[in-house]
């Protein structure tokens, strides 16, 4: 399939557009549709809308937050994507296409971020443009707030929602009817294969005196040569073809299955002499004997040799038979009954043979394990070796296929008369014919079923086999932690395990490598130098893995922060896999400030002070828990912390009144005053009846709302400051 794409936007106002209402975040005649697997996804639609389906779907099955998706596909005729998958295309026939992607944002959390990457071009990009990264961002920032007048004051660069469309043409092959249940029809997978051709069966000869002479004079008129020529063989040869057809590669700890086929051929005199046997004219089959002595003259009487004694030669050409009834006629022999000179009566035997079962031997050496027998029963049916087992990579295995073997399970002799008449004409001295008539045809293949009578490769032959090498792949070792203590939330779309200081949490990671590959483990918590701060070596306890790994720590963190903690797996070819917790440790015992006391600290006067780290590990949970700071109200550091908290006179607008209660309760949230579920008033009559994140979100939820009115702002900034004041003493 060729396409071409016209992808994420240069600018903002031509493919990527950030907008203050998710309502209206999509352009007309689109309708926002919750992601769906790759496996609903048309026939027809393209690799990419495919990905983005399944990645977004992915999110959705972890409870995770994704962004909304729509898709387009036209094809060259015109039809909607309905339309064409009924009406179907033949198989093979072109089609142009145009389609388009959607995806909404309604933040960067949906996209798995905490904050939107700058803008940036590479030097190549910013020289073709004549535009640089920064001078992007003020024109997306421009465009943006051209679009939707307001835009920023309610969101912050790098947290505002954004949508991106991406348009692709290109054409294509319209699939086989028979492929429409595969919706993702599966990818062809690279076999390693052998082929090659081979002998079996045997060549027997006796030769004695071959062309043994004696010479001598009569009275120096004549010379007299006499010679003797004795000798008797017969041979049996089976020319095959076999296959073998292996995966390319192979994942180290995984089996695989080969395919193995044998066809029967016939060979030429020049392929026998090739494989290092007696050609004997290309034939297959043949028998002879010869005892003859011979008598030569030379001299004044010259006579040519003339021999005496049976001299007699039988041959069969043929392919090799192999299958079910499939036989060669041997040569035929005949016996004389009758012999008139001229004429005469034979009796004629003429033996078939075949086979149903050849087997062989196979084996794979190297960095993997299989072998066993083969039963071959027929040329149109290949056989699936057993499983092979990966044992460990990056290396290389061998299959070796040998040992062949051909049984005769099929034999009979046909008997019949054959006439023969030879009688000298004038015009043609030498005529002669014959006519013959099958009789009875005897099976006895049930005496060389019973003998289990075979043949294996010809003495001599070459090649006796045949074998390919694949690769065996290195897999990464997986890496998974799992994490005891605490409470798990999910905040924002983000599984978080929220603790208090000191609390001894257990951390369990496991790995599992599938090849024979020694392990080393680590682990850092994220709480600063060394990193990492914990590494253990786990060889593989057998010849051939896997190795699994479980190595279990109990760690506790010293101040209240967030802590993004890292277990990893390296396995000893260095491929590694990491998984990852994500905690938010607080302190416990302390009281609840109100918003004078944390202006002070985040300005850095007066008493009491807290350090810059405590401030900025404060603002890193207040980051994480808050859909506000800093999406919509830039809280990133101790300055625009205070900027939040500054609010002279108590004045400022109801936005900022309330940004200045929020920041206030999640600081008191995070320095230990009050529990992220724990329950509070929100009705005054002193019991406890609300979640504080419950209220919390409700009250930025309103804060974001474009709609919210002044008024409820201001009942919000009052129950925020209310909840606050609960937690002063």
């Amino acid at each position: 399939m060729r396409r071409s794409i016209a992808g994420a936007a240069l600018l903002g106002a031509l493919f990527l557009t950030a907008c203050s209402d998710s309502r209206n975040a999509i352009p007309t005649g689109i309708a926002k549709t919750p992601a769906q697997p790759a496996s609903a996804q048309s026939l027809y639609a393209t690799p990419l809308q495919s990905r983005v389906g399944q990645w977004a779907a992915d999110r959705q099955a972890q409870g995770l937050p994704a962004p909304a998706l729509s898709f387009e596909f036209h094809s060259d005729q015109g039809s909607s994507l309905a339309e064409l998958e009924k009406k179907l295309y033949a198989p093979g026939q072109g089609y142009a296409y145009t389609a388009r992607t959607v995806m909404h944002y309604d933040g960067p959390a949906q996209a798995g971020l905490k904050r939107w990457p700058d803008f940036t071009l590479s030097d190549d990009a910013a020289q073709k443009l004549g535009v640089t990264g920064a001078e992007l961002t003020r024109r997306y920032v421009a465009a943006i707030e051209a679009a939707h007048p307001g835009f920023w004051s309610r969101y912050t660069l790098g947290y505002e929602p954004r949508t991106y469309t991406v348009s692709e043409s290109g054409t294509g092959t319209s699939p086989d009817r028979s492929t429409m249940a595969a919706r993702a029809p599966a990818e062809a997978t690279a076999v390693a294969s052998a082929s090659d051709q081979l002998v079996l069966g045997f060549s027997l000869g006796v030769s004695l005196l071959p062309g043994k002479s004696w010479s001598f004079g009569l009275e120096d008129v004549e010379e007299v040569t006499f010679s003797v020529h004795v000798g008797a063989g017969i041979g049996l040869r089976l020319p095959l073809a076999a296959s073998l057809e292996a995966p390319d590669s192979m994942n180290e700890g995984s089996t695989y299955t080969a395919n193995s086929a044998v066809h029967g051929v016939n060979w030429s005199g020049a392929q026998y002499t090739a494989a290092g046997v007696t050609p004997q004219d290309g034939n297959e089959a043949y028998a002879f004997f010869q005892a003859q002595g011979c008598v030569s003259l030379s001299g004044v009487y010259d006579r040519d040799e003339e021999c005496a004694g049976p001299d007699t030669s039988l041959t069969a050409d043929f392919a090799t038979p192999f299958g079910s009834g499939a036989s060669f006629p041997l040569p035929t022999l005949s016996y004389p009954l009758v012999d008139f000179g001229v004429a005469g009566v034979n009796l004629d035997a003429t033996p078939k043979a075949g086979s149903d079962r050849i087997t062989a031997h196979w084996n794979v050496s190297g960095e993997a394990q299989g072998g066993g027998d083969l039963t071959y029963t027929g040329p149109s049916s290949p056989i699936t070796l057993s499983p092979v087992l990966a044992v460990d990579g990056p290396a290389t295995a061998t299959y070796a296929l040998n040992d062949f073997r051909y049984y005769f399970n099929n034999f009979a002799i046909t008997l019949g008369v054959s006439l023969w008449v030879s009688v000298p004409i004038p015009l043609a001295p030498d005529w002669e014919d014959s006519w013959s008539r099958d009789l009875i045809t005897l099976d006895l293949s049930f005496l060389i079923g019973a003998l289990d009578l075979s043949v294996g490769t010809h003495d001599g032959s070459s090649p006796t086999g045949l074998g390919t090498q694949v690769t065996i792949l290195n897999v990464p070792p997986t890496a998974d932690l799992t994490l005891a203590g605490g409470q798990v939330v999910v905040i924002n779309g983000v599984s978080t395990v929220v603790g208090d200081v000191g609390e001894n949490f257990t951390f369990t990671g496991t790995s599992h490598d599938p090849g024979r590959d020694d392990l080393t483990v680590s682990w850092d918590w994220g709480d600063g130098a060394p990193s990492p701060d914990q590494t253990h070596l786990y060889p593989v306890p057998g010849a051939t893995g896997p190795n699994d790994v479980t190595d279990v720590q109990v760690h506790a963190f010293g101040r209240a922060c967030m802590y993004n903690t890292t277990f990893k797996s390296v396995d000893d070819d260095a491929a590694w896999a990491e998984d990852h917790a994500l905690l938010m440790v607080t302190a416990s015992g302390n009281p609840a400030r109100m918003e004078g006391w944390w202006q002070q600290q985040y300005a850095g006067t007066g008493n009491n002070v807290l350090a810059e780290d405590v401030l900025n590990c404060y603002l890193a949970m207040v980051n994480h828990v808050s859909t506000v700071f800093s999406e919509a109200r830039d809280a990133s550091t101790i300055a625009a912390a205070w900027a939040v908290l500054n609010l002279p006179h108590n004045g400022g607008s109801e936005l900022e009144q309330l940004d200045r209660e929020l920041m206030v309760a999640w600081l008191n949230f995070a320095s230990g005053a009050m529990g992220y579920t724990q329950l509070v008033d929100t009705n005054a009559d002193g019991a406890a009846d609300t979640p504080l994140n419950v209220v919390m979100q409700a009250a930025e939820a309103a804060r974001l709302n474009p709609s919210s009115s002044p008024g409820t702002l201001r009942a919000y900034t009052q129950l925020v400051h209310q909840i606050s004041q609960q937690f002063t003493s």
